[in-house]
């Protein structure tokens, strides 16, 4: 049995073996097809040469043709390719996109593109190859292109993808950046140096308003709460006056300047605690200056009694049937005046002693002295209580520039 075995063994390793061997035809077959395609490999070659090799039946002579067209850049030899494209053997539209990839035709790109969507992966690699080698002035569709072609279904062509853009991406690198003409330089300038300034008003804009925002929060809750009141106490005393004695508007709305000047006044006056405002961390760490973080302060003061002193003059002209702007007139020139005259003593000196002087200011313009039967007494004035001054309000920015000047940029530590 083992010799059978033996011999059925090595019948099957002969059979085998001459399976495997190639016929001995296949050279001459190969080296003749070889032999006929080389005339249509030479260039130069005339129209109708060129058509009868795209013609060819053998595929290997149509592609053969192709080939020839490689360094030529006209419209005719576009119009041969553009056969070649739809050639039925992959291996022509192989060749034929090679060739467009030399070439600088603007309907070259057109083709290679369309080509990207061939059914056949070896033309689809062809085409990324080919626009990877396309000198052109649109890097960035090519790019873009080659980026899609990285998720084709096909390893290969991912493959080549990858490698013309890496091939690509070196070649920037090492080509050097003309340095840009005198006029180019110039107009660059200018435009970079609007977008910087328009830019740096708008941070400066955001800086400042994210500041004043904030301020609100770092004020004293008395200041809120206590105004609130101040200005409540004087609009019932107003009330008071206007409808149960009767009097006119302008004596009536004596209470609600009296009050509203004494409230916005010491509200200004206490406006920089010292070492316990939460402020001065920012104005240490930061290049906020106390300036502005005051100048801010003041404006949230004055600007909620002026609000709270509006919403008190339409309660009483509704009540008092109108004269609204003639009750503002009355309360908002003086309102104005003694905050500025608190904020400004405030930063000179201290603030209890702006609170002071405020006060005395203020008793001494509207309290008046008189001898009544040989007793001397205290009654009410309404020099305060007038129509709008100018030269109030002029007063009023004088000591309010005076003051933030004033003021230094950051706090001194010495006096922390």
């Amino acid at each position: 049995m083992e010799p059978q075995k033996c011999n059925a063994a090595k019948e099957i390793e002969n059979t085998w073996h001459d399976q495997k061997q190639a016929p001995d035809t296949l050279l001459a077959s190969v080296l003749n097809r070889l032999e006929q395609r080389q005339p249509y490999l030479q260039p130069g070659q005339s129209l109708a040469e060129l058509q009868k090799g795209l013609t060819d039946p053998a595929w290997e002579i149509r592609a053969a043709t192709v080939r020839s067209l490689d360094g030529q850049d006209d419209l005719e030899t576009l119009a041969l390719l553009q056969s070649a494209l739809e050639d039925e053997h992959r291996l022509v539209r192989v060749a034929a996109l090679r060739v467009l990839g030399h070439m600088t035709q603007s309907t070259a790109l057109e083709y290679l593109l369309h080509a990207l969507n061939d059914s056949e992966w070896e033309v689809r690699e062809m085409a990324v190859l080919a626009l990877g080698e396309l000198n052109r002035k649109t890097p960035d569709l090519l790019n873009a292109l080659l980026r899609l072609a990285r998720h084709d279904p096909d390893g290969t062509v991912r493959e080549a993808a990858n490698y013309a853009l890496n091939r690509q991406e070196s070649e920037q690198a090492l080509t050097p950046i003309p340095d840009p003409t005198p006029m180019i330089e110039t107009v660059t300038r200018r435009r970079l140096a609007g977008h910087t300034a328009l830019k740096e008003i708008r941070n400066t804009c955001a800086h400042y308003g994210v500041i004043f925002q904030k301020q609100s929060r770092l004020l004293h809750s008395s200041i809120w709460i206590g105004g609130l009141l101040i200005i409540i106490l004087g609009t019932i005393l107003s009330l008071k006056t206007l409808l149960f004695n009767h009097a006119s508007i302008k004596d009536a709305t004596l209470y609600l300047t009296l009050f509203t000047c004494i409230s916005s006044g010491a509200g200004t006056a206490f406006l920089y605690g010292g070492e316990n405002d939460p402020g001065l961390e920012l104005t240490l760490s930061t290049a906020t200056s106390i300036r502005s973080m005051m100048f801010f302060r003041f404006l949230w003061v004055v600007g909620y009694h002026l609000l709270l002193s509006f919403i008190a003059s339409g309660i009483m002209a509704m009540l008092h049937g109108g004269g609204f702007w003639e009750i503002i007139h009355s309360w908002l020139g003086p309102v104005i005046l003694f905050a500025s005259i608190a904020f400004s003593i405030s930063l000179l000196i201290s603030s209890w002693i702006s609170l002071l002087i405020t006060l005395i200011v203020e008793a001494l313009k509207m309290l008046v002295f008189h001898m009544d039967k040989g007793m001397p007494g205290i009654g009410l004035s309404l020099a305060i209580n007038g129509p709008i001054n100018p030269w109030l309000f002029v007063g009023a920015l004088c000591l309010l520039i005076v003051a933030v000047m004033y003021a230094p940029r950051q706090p001194r530590l010495v006096s922390i």
